[in-house]
């Protein structure tokens, strides 16, 4: 009978698997290779459209090596397998690789197997006949230190397929003589250090992979460094080239306001010259008021002597003389306060120079301010003109000869009279 289902091959890697896999092929049947654990998840699981035979390959617990599950992950795996038996079904066939050949087992199910030599089986189990090697001193250990091991595999061994091969139960087995004692004490004594050397060799592979993973943090912090380098470097860089050019900005900044500097001081200097013109002025004004008032005093003894109508006109030319002197005074003083508040704001300005880069918009305000109180400052010195000369013509016009006229004994001045306005009634009483 020729297999019409397809094969899993399961339980141990697909290289041990790879001789049932040949023999699988050879009897015309479609073979894989799955996971332990896939097909344990999925024990129905399908290949294409069809429900697949599940051969599951199994070694003896003391026979297991690199690249299969150790002691205890064989245990779990067994245990596992025989609880989720049931869900296999009969297309379930557990093999004992160590000691089956693949044409036997297929035999043993009907199919035929042509052109398929046989092949030497990897390891001789321990057989129940007697002689007893290393292989069966190891099962001999396992039935004393880990007697659940045993029960698991001989319940893997009884449910094997009938081949011809006796199933391998602990019963079978000899004890150990004399010779095999040491050995066997020898196997005890790992066995008993195996968890001890274990915890070391995982112990020295944490720390190779701490090593590992510290090698690649220092690479990582090396390479971060250097990005960090190379940042600073042109960071440097663009600094650097920052710095040329505020240097530049700096030296036209210096010469604008060395620039600045010059025409305030010479703005200081025209204002002091102005300052002093203008005191020169007033010093002027002040000594023509000076004898414009010598001449008003003699004229006015003169009037004085002359006529009361000359006197009345005297004592206005007086209080025009009052108030051109209070003219002159408040010039002289709004002078004199223009000049002090022009060389204060000098004064301040020579002394905020030193900030000339922070204050540059503050000094020409201040320019314009003055600007406009020198303006002020002409616009009061012409008023002040303009009065001295009202007081001028004013005062030549009292310094006129002046033309008596006698009438009934009384001299009255024309020219008097015509400044002064009409003579008072009692003169006129008088003449009448």
């Amino acid at each position: 009978m020729q297999p019409q289902a397809p094969i899993v091959l399961t339980g141990l890697p697909a290289e041990d698997c790879a001789a049932f896999g040949l023999a699988c092929s050879a009897a015309g049947g479609l073979c894989v290779h799955r996971p332990a654990d896939e097909v344990l998840a999925a024990p129905t699981a399908a290949v294409g459209d069809a429900e697949p035979w599940v051969f599951w390959l199994y070694r003896a617990p003391w026979q297991v090596h690199a690249g299969v599950p150790v002691a205890d992950g064989w245990l779990a795996l067994h245990r596992r397998l025989l609880r989720q038996r049931a869900a296999f079904g009969p297309r379930l066939v557990l093999i004992n690789v160590d000691a089956e050949q693949p044409q036997s087992v297929l035999a043993a199910l009907g199919w035929a197997v042509e052109g398929f030599a046989a092949s030497p089986v990897p390891a001789a189990a321990p057989s129940p006949d007697g002689h007893a090697d290393l292989s069966a001193l190891l099962a001999k250990a396992f039935d004393w230190a880990a007697p659940e091991y045993w029960d698991v595999f001989e319940a893997l061994e009884a449910a094997a397929p009938a081949t011809g091969r006796l199933p391998l139960f602990r019963s079978a087995l000899q004890l150990p003589d004399a010779e095999q004692v040491p050995a066997l004490q020898s196997l005890v004594v790992a066995g008993v250090q195996a968890p001890a050397r274990q915890e070391e060799m995982a112990a020295r592979d944490r720390s190779i992979a701490e090593g590992q993973a510290l090698q690649q943090q220092l690479g990582a912090e090396l390479h971060a460094t250097a990005a960090a380098l190379a940042d600073t470097q042109q960071l440097a860089d663009g600094n650097r080239t920052k710095a040329l050019a505020l240097e530049g900005e700096n030296e036209v900044l210096l010469m604008q306001v060395h620039r600045l500097k010059q025409e305030l001081e010479q703005l200081a200097l025209d204002q002091r010259q102005q300052a002093v013109d203008a005191e020169t002025a007033q010093a002027d004004q002040a000594a023509q008021l000076a004898g414009l008032r010598t001449q008003l005093a003699q004229q006015a003894e003169q009037l004085d002597a002359g006529a009361v109508a000359l006197a009345a006109q005297a004592a206005a030319a007086l209080e025009a003389q009052g108030a051109l002197a209070r003219t002159r005074t408040e010039a002289v003083a709004a002078a004199q306060q223009l000049a002090e508040q022009g060389l204060a704001k000098t004064a301040e300005l020579e002394s905020e120079n030193e900030l000339l880069l922070l204050q540059m918009h503050q000094v020409q305000e201040e320019l314009e301010q003055h600007f406009l109180e020198n303006r002020q400052l002409h616009e009061v010195m012409g008023q002040s003109r303009q009065s001295l000369d009202r007081a001028r013509r004013l005062i030549s016009r009292l310094m006129l000869p002046a033309q008596p006229v006698r009438e009934n004994g009384l001299t009255v001045v024309a020219e008097a009279s015509q400044v002064a306005g009409a003579a008072p009634a009692g003169w006129a009483s008088k003449a009448a």
